[in-house]
């Protein structure tokens, strides 16, 4: 599922959140906050690739399968793995929404990095995920939305939970290639 949020109603917030059922909610909102003069935030819970529902469209895995995604021979991010068909595939569904937009958002793709409550988290290591496996998943995720599929309506953030305890906030965001985040975030 995808969440967005951004202004309406004279600058107060709205939000959606919505499974791909909801895709044309989502669309309608960012375009038309885009037609006001405002600008929308996307983030997306992706399914975890590895997990036992990897292609739900309900929003009902929502990333918090803790599935491991990166080790055992079915790393999402190698390409001919199961897993990696999987996050492809989902990844196709979100590149077909955020292609329909008339104007640039803000796009959070694994928000809450250091957090230890989605599959792609690398706080406390519940699903085994590493800081240096987080940025090698924001850095395929942007390869693939903005070289495979092309999409240049993007504004690249990076997204920690400021109420997570530890000095790992910055360790994701050293793992991602230099110049693809263009935007910092707290939740």
């Amino acid at each position: 599922g995808c969440y967005v949020q951004g202004p309406a109603n004279g600058g107060a917030g709205t939000q959606a959140s919505v499974s791909v059922a909801g895709v044309p909610l989502i669309v309608e909102l960012v375009n038309s906050w885009g037609d006001a003069g405002g600008i929308a935030q996307v983030q997306c819970f992706l399914n975890n690739p590895a997990g036992a529902n990897p292609l739900d469209t309900s929003g009902k895995d929502a990333g918090t399968d803790m599935t491991p995604a990166f080790s055992g021979g079915n790393s999402c991010i190698v390409p001919g793995t199961v897993a990696n068909g999987h996050l492809n595939t989902n990844l196709n569904n979100i590149a077909a929404m955020l292609a329909q937009f008339k104007y640039e958002v803000i796009f959070r793709p694994i928000h809450e990095c250091n957090g230890n409550w989605y599959w792609w988290g690398f706080g406390g290591l519940l699903a085994g995920t590493t800081a240096a496996q987080y940025g090698a998943l924001y850095n395929y995720i942007h390869n693939y939305l903005v070289i495979t599929k092309g999409l240049t309506n993007l504004i690249w953030a990076y997204n920690v939970n400021d109420q997570y305890v530890g000095g790992i906030y910055l360790d994701g965001y050293n793992a991602i290639t230099p110049g693809f985040v263009q935007l910092a975030t707290f939740d």
